[in-house]
């Protein structure tokens, strides 16, 4: 995708640092479906619908590793040094990485390469915290009312997805 000209952005921190436990020895952000790495699918498909401007990869866990199975050198990394600390700890490193024209932040775990639109719709409209309700209500606060009709919802999924639906999921547990 093309470089956004937006002078906000919507960042998505892509979360890479993890330990890979419940996979086994392999870091499974490394393991291989047809012949790509988990990883590389999720940013590749994150570059389908957003600018590489607005990504953010955070690295802990086999930094070097992961690094240099990224393919592509325009994506902005950072690295957790405290990454045993867990997901907040990783968060929390990516957020260090906004800036100013930042106006929100979506969170993407690194080893779901697969989501599609329909998921996309549940995590934008179902939590009481759902980025939908928070606009809603930060507009409310100042006397504007704001709605998003479904298909209005499904369009920001489908630009948000954009995933090559021939592409089966799989379950990334040994």
């Amino acid at each position: 995708m093309n470089e956004t000209n937006y002078e906000h952005s919507i960042k998505k921190i892509v979360l890479a640092a993890g330990l890979s436990k419940r996979y086994g020895s392999e870091n499974k952000l490394s393991a291989l479906i047809n012949g790509k790495s988990i990883i590389n699918y999720t940013i590749d498909n994150l570059l389908k619908t957003f600018s590489y401007n607005d990504i953010i990869v955070v690295l802990g866990h086999d930094y070097e590793n992961i690094i240099n199975l990224i393919n592509n050198s325009k994506i902005s990394f950072i690295q957790n040094k405290i990454y045993k600390n867990g997901i907040g700890s990783s968060i929390s490193t990516g957020m260090k990485k906004l800036d100013l024209n930042t106006i929100g932040v979506m969170i993407i775990p690194g080893d779901i390469p697969f989501i599609e639109k329909d998921d996309l719709i549940k995590i934008l409209t179902e939590p009481e915290t759902s980025l939908i309700k928070q606009y809603m209500a930060l507009l409310a606060t100042e006397n504007v009312k704001l709605t998003f009709t479904k298909a209005s919802i499904a369009e920001i999924a489908q630009h948000a997805s954009n995933f090559n639906i021939e592409i089966e999921d799989i379950l990334f547990a040994k």
